[in-house]
């Protein structure tokens, strides 16, 4: 129980962390390789860097449709999936278990969408998904043998961490 609640600590305090001010676009700090503007794909350098080929990033395909079917399935509240419970799901011990998978895959989308291109439509996606982020119901532990309020609680930290330092994301507020 101790090392959990240690490695529960560690993950709050770094996840902390990573809400530092962002780096100005002058910063001298060194940018992963293949780093383009904007956090999209890869930058065109060549052939010789890894997924890039004459014609482009081999997996902007990919990663389209990955985008497209995000912005297919968001639901209207501004979060994605359901949760219908079959016979080999895993144990999710309580009802509260079913907010904690949403509020997860709505943080994992919304920061997903952050690292797109802007368009309308993925900012009105984004933007659905920080307010429901925002209102997004309490996930405590539903009992003491599930834990999955501690992951899901440190992805939507990361998430509102990395938005509050986004200027798009100063003025979002609740409804």
């Amino acid at each position: 129980m101790r090392r959990i609640a240690i490695l529960a600590c560690c993950s709050a305090v770094a996840l902390v962390a990573s809400c530092g001010p962002a780096e100005k676009s002058g910063s001298n700090a060194p940018k992963p390789a293949g780093a383009a503007p904007g956090n999209s794909a890869p930058e065109q350098t060549g052939p010789h860097q890894a997924g890039v080929t004459e014609t482009g990033w081999k997996y902007q395909a990919n990663l389209d449709k990955g985008v497209r079917w995000i912005l297919d399935n968001q639901r209207e509240k501004g979060f994605w999936g359901d949760m219908h419970q079959r016979p080999a799901d895993i144990y999710l011990g309580s009802l509260n278990s079913l907010y904690v998978f949403q509020n997860a895959s709505a943080a994992l989308c919304v920061m997903g969408l952050m690292q797109q291109p802007p368009t309308d439509e993925i900012e009105k996606a984004i933007n659905r998904g920080l307010e429901y982020l925002i209102m997004s119901p309490d996930t405590p532990r539903g009992t003491a043998d599930t834990f999955y309020n501690i992951w899901s609680n440190s992805y939507v930290l990361q998430c509102l961490c990395t938005a509050i330092q986004d200027e798009r994301y100063a003025k979002l507020k609740p409804r």
